[in-house]
C-alpha cells in the first residue's frame, strides 16, 4: 500500500471555515492527496459544500476532532475528567 501524506489546515489557519476553498486549493498544489479538517467549530464546517470540492481537487480528508473553546493546545489545558493518556492512546 502506498503511503498517502496530507497536511492539516492548523498549519495555516484556525478556525478552518468551508469558504475557505483556497486554502485546500494549496494544500492540493503542494502535491498532499489529503487533508486533516480540525473541527474547532462545527457552525463553520459545511460538509454538503465541502464535499464538491474535495473530490474536484481529490484530497482525502481526515478529522482529527470536535474541539469546544475550553479546550487549547496544551498539554495543560486537560482536565482530569478528560486523561491525557485516555486521549492519545490511539496514536
Amino acid at each position: 500500500m502506498t503511503p498517502i501524506f496530507g497536511a492539516s489546515t492548523w498549519l495555516w489557519t484556525s478556525p478552518y471555515r468551508s469558504a475557505n476553498v483556497e486554502l485546500l486549493e494549496n494544500i492540493a498544489a503542494l502535491g498532499f492527496k489529503a487533508v486533516e479538517l480540525p473541527i474547532e467549530d462545527p457552525a463553520l464546517i459545511d460538509a454538503a459544500a465541502l464535499r464538491p470540492v474535495l473530490k474536484a481537487l481529490d484530497l482525502k480528508v481526515h478529522v482529527c476532532g470536535a474541539f469546544g473553546s475550553e479546550i487549547f493546545l496544551r498539554l495543560n489545558s486537560f482536565s482530569s475528567a478528560f486523561p491525557i493518556h485516555q486521549s492519545f492512546c490511539h496514536l
